[in-house]
């Protein structure tokens, strides 16, 4: 993953974003994904994972789980997703951009 932050305004088909932005490029580890539908209607999240505007992200390693409230506070640099863009294009640089404020 390659973690930046900048200000400025962000442009995607989910609308404008600006201020304190950070810039997130995730590349190719879909091992448990799935789309944030088929994330909520899962009996179990056990071995799956999505990302949807509001998830929060952390930089480094956190705690293993959805990171919520309290640990969302307790944890240095702890964003929420603004808008993601899928950059799959079947090559070694497929990617997620995930803008977060």
């Amino acid at each position: 993953m390659y973690w930046r932050a900048g200000v400025g305004t962000s442009l995607s088909v989910t609308g404008v974003t600006g201020g304190q932005l950070e810039c997130l490029l995730i590349l190719p580890h879909r091992d448990g994904y799935v789309s944030p539908t088929m994330y909520a209607s899962a009996e179990s999240h056990d071995d799956i994972w999505t990302l949807q505007p509001g998830d929060a992200v952390i930089p480094g390693e956190g705690p293993d789980g959805e990171i919520t409230g309290a640990i969302q506070k307790a944890v240095p640099g702890c964003k929420l997703i603004a808008s993601i863009t899928d950059h799959w294009y079947g090559s070694t640089m497929d990617h997620w951009e995930v803008t977060c404020k």
